[in-house]
Parts: C-alpha cells; sequence; structure tokens
C-alpha cells in the first residue's frame, strides 16, 4: 500500500474497494483548501462493541472546487463527485519530515454551506470506514454461506468448522467477508471485500453450524463468530490503514506475542506528565490532560456464559445454572452486578484443550469466570487522556510527534504521572479503545494536533483462564 503523499488524499477515478487506487492529493493540486479534519474511532468502554469509525474533513471552497454544478470544476468532469469514493487521512512528522495515514475510508457526505458574500463555500466531507460497508450488506440464500441442508431451506447456513480446528473463527469470518468459493467446502458468496483489506486472525474456538434468517446482517454473522471466540475480549475494528480487522482473546492476553507471530502492527507506548518526560525524553509522549474515576458502573461480581447447544445431553436449564460463577465477597459488597451472555456458536476450545463431548460448556463457563475475576472490585479508571503537538526543539518532541502520527486502537500505554501527596502512576498499562482527533491550522511545517483517547486497564487481561 502505497504511503500517503499529503493530508487529504482522494481516489476519484476508482471503484469503492480497489486496493491499490490512484490517490489525488488536495495539498499539492489545491493549497489552501483544506481548513481541518477529525476522526472518531473506536469505543469508549472495552466491553462495548466498536462502531462505524467516522471523519470529517472542513474546505473552505473559493473555486468551486467541490461543487458539482460548477461546469469548471477540475475534479468533476466525470461526475466524480460521489458518495462512497476513497479518501485517506495523513499526518506530517515534522521531525522525521514524513507522512503517516491517520483514517482510511470512504465518502458518505458532502454537505455546502453557502456564505452570504458568494465568495467561499464551507464543505464538510462526511467519512466512514470499512466497518460501514460491511454492516449494511445483507445475506441472503444463494448468495452467502454454504449449500443449504433440506431442513434449513430458505436460509443462510454455514457448515460447522472441523472438531479442533484452530481457524474456525477466521473460517467463518473470512467466508462472509470473501468472495464466492472461499473454503473447503465452498462459500455461495459473500461481501466480496478484496483479501488485502481484511485481516483475521485464527481464534482459538470451533464453531456449531449457524443458520441466518434471509436479510440478517453479515456483521451480525461476524459478530457471532468473534463472540463466540470470547465475548467482550475478541474485537471487530478498522484500524488507521483502513484495513478490516478482527482479533481473538490473545491479542490481549500477549500482544506481544501475537504481534509477532501475526505481522499485527501492535506497539507499546510510554506517555507521562512533564517530570516523566525529561526522566525518559526519547520515548515518552507528553500527557497534557488527565483524569480518572472509581465508580460502580464497571463492576461484574455474578457472571454466566452459554452455548447454542447441549451436546453432552443434560438438561439445559442444569447446564445455565452450573454455568453462573460469582464473586461472593464481591456481592457481599456492593450488590448483585451482573453479566451473560447466550446462545454462543462456540464448539470447543482449541488452545486450552477443552475438546469433546460438552466442550462447549466447559470452554464458555470460562468466559464468565474472567469476568468475575477482573472486574469484582472497583478500579481506578482513565476516563480522559489527551495530547497536543509540539514545538520542535522541546524536550521529547520526536516522541510525541511519534505517538500524535501512530498510535492505534488496540496498542497499549504506559503511563507514568505524579499527583499531590505523592500518588500517581508509574508505569502503569492500558490498551487504547478510541481515538479522537484534531488537526487544525495546517501550514507547510506543522500543524495543530489535539489527541484524545479512551483507554481500558491492560491489568484485566493479566488474571484469566486463558492467560499465557
Amino acid at each position: 500500500m502505497a504511503p500517503p503523499a499529503g493530508r487529504v488524499e482522494f481516489a476519484f477515478g476508482d471503484d469503492t474497494l480497489e486496493p491499490t487506487p490512484t490517490w489525488h492529493t488536495m495539498d499539492d493540486e489545491f493549497p489552501g483548501l483544506i481548513s481541518s479534519y477529525s476522526i472518531d474511532r473506536g469505543r469508549s468502554f472495552e466491553l462495548d462493541r466498536v462502531d462505524t469509525g467516522r471523519a470529517t474533513i472542513t474546505l473552505n471552497d473559493t473555486e468551486g472546487v467541490f461543487d458539482p454544478s460548477n461546469p469548471f470544476n477540475p475534479i468533476n468532469v466525470y461526475g466524480d463527485i460521489q458518495p462512497l469514493k476513497q479518501a485517506r487521512l495523513a499526518l506530517w512528522n515534522p521531525v522525521l519530515e514524513d507522512w503517516y495515514t491517520r483514517f482510511r475510508g470512504f465518502v458518505e457526505s458532502y454537505e455546502y454551506d453557502y456564505h452570504p458574500s458568494q465568495r467561499v463555500n464551507q464543505v464538510r466531507i462526511q467519512l466512514v470506514d470499512l466497518f460501514e460497508i460491511v454492516s449494511t450488506i445483507e445475506m441472503f440464500p444463494g448468495y452467502f454461506g454454504h449449500t443449504c441442508p433440506p431442513e434449513h431451506a430458505g436460509n443462510v447456513f454455514f457448515e460447522d468448522t472441523t472438531d479442533g480446528d484452530v481457524h474456525g473463527m477466521q473460517i467463518r469470518v473470512e467466508s462472509i467477508l470473501a468472495p464466492a468459493g472461499f473454503g473447503t467446502p465452498p462459500t455461495l458468496g459473500g461481501c466480496g471485500i478484496p483479501s488485502v483489506m481484511y485481516d483475521v486472525f485464527s481464534g482459538n474456538v470451533s464453531l456449531h453450524e449457524s443458520v441466518y434468517s434471509p436479510g440478517e446482517s453479515a456483521m451480525a454473522a461476524i459478530q457471532e463468530a468473534v463472540d463466540a471466540e470470547f465475548p467482550g475480549v475478541g474485537n471487530i475494528y478498522c484500524d488507521r490503514l483502513g484495513i478490516f480487522s478482527v482479533h481473538g482473546r490473545y491479542a490481549r492476553f500477549d500482544p506481544v506475542g501475537t504481534s509477532t507471530a501475526t505481522g499485527w502492527d501492535f506497539h507499546d507506548w510510554k506517555a507521562g506528565d512533564g517530570a516523566a518526560v525529561a526522566a525518559s525524553s526519547t520515548d515518552t509522549a507528553h500527557i497534557r490532560g488527565f483524569s480518572t474515576s472509581r465508580d460502580l458502573a464497571k463492576v461484574i461480581n455474578q457472571a454466566t456464559a452459554s452455548p447454542v447447544t447441549t451436546e453432552s445431553g443434560a438438561a439445559y436449564d442444569t447446564h445455565i445454572l452450573a454455568q453462573t460463577v460469582e464473586d461472593t465477597l464481591s456481592k457481599g459488597l456492593y450488590g448483585i452486578r451482573p453479566w451473560s451472555t447466550q446462545n454462543l456458536i462456540t464448539k470447543e476450545g482449541v488452545t486450552d484443550g477443552l475438546l469433546g463431548a460438552g466442550a462447549d460448556w466447559d470452554e464458555t463457563k470460562l468466559f464468565g469466570q474472567y469476568y468475575i475475576d477482573n472486574y469484582g472490585e472497583p478500579r481506578e479508571r482513565v476516563t480522559s487522556i489527551s495530547f497536543r503537538s509540539s514545538d520542535l526543539g522541546m524536550t521529547g518532541t520526536a516522541a510525541n510527534w511519534d505517538f500524535l502520527c501512530r498510535c492505534d486502537l488496540n496498542d497499549r500505554v504506559a503511563i507514568t504521572i505524579g499527583s499531590p501527596g505523592g500518588g500517581g502512576k508509574t508505569g502503569e498499562l492500558y490498551f487504547i479503545e478510541g481515538i479522537h482527533q484534531e488537526v487544525t491550522h495546517m501550514n507547510d511545517t506543522m500543524d495543530e494536533v489535539t489527541l484524545t483517547l479512551d483507554l481500558s486497564p491492560a491489568d484485566y487481561f493479566s488474571d484469566s483462564p486463558f492467560a499465557t
């Protein structure tokens, strides 16, 4: 994938899903046109599901560059000002003198505000990432899944994955994303996403067969496969390069080992206050805003997780009762704080030896055990952390700009910050759950950047039945 050549690029002449389009760089072709851009990706809480990533580009258009009614429009010769054209946003690192992609997606809409002077139009271009495209696709028999057996006629059917197959989640998700003919047996069809535009990890479970009604969302089927791997820990998101990424549990339990094995571009970052930057200026981004909270909202002391079938032959209600796990000490302190999930299509755990009859119950019970082990007590959570661009020559500016340009969802950041009276944090690890970035006051040498993150404590993933 070619690196960006400017802050804002469009692929006007290519199809929506062209993996290697021809990019038109607005900075070069129309200097001064771009006023600002903002990016919002990810989620605020680690148990939420990630939704579509979004970005907004603001233009001050004095020449009708993005006006489709302008007969002299230089970029609309062939009617190219259309939704679903690819777009890419980048940030200039003034230390390394290079561009780094911060968002790749597709035009959702063009919005025009006509100024009373009629000398300028303010244009807002709304972007979405590949998550939106997959989410809108509906599944129908004959177009998705495998050949449907007679008992499920008229529905979309996916075969179960082979017993003990470590790639169970990956096979199911890729069979939904890929064009027709994927896998063994071959699928009838899928979303038609080019393989270079998604990255699906193997997962650690095999899956039961699944049946979907006509018109159900492709994203719903993908989410069901990821939930079967580990609900709330398996993750679906688009990275900063626009790749539709599907991660299993070990991306959280062992991100360093997982990145080494898969080629995932994972990073461990460091961030701190002024004292921390002065103490380790070559690798510590400067925190400019920080707040925390401790509350009951994230406490779980009773958890139930159960699969979709009863292959062991025991009564379903008996199994459900046996699946419920509790932290009695936490319940006594805070009352019942429940979490539950049912009808998981988990068939077997293939990396922990939970194979054979009834393995779906054994595997899913460990999901609930994980939550009461880690969420039984209130923890101090980071509710806001922010960073800003820094002038060249300032202490730690190289590390600060590197973080602003390359940090991504599911990276990890170690925080060091002091507090009056001797408290604070010293190298506490957090996963990046959400990214909110504003880029304004653009010029040839440096932009004004504000970055705000949503974080979750990495310590949640150090105490688990599945941790390596």
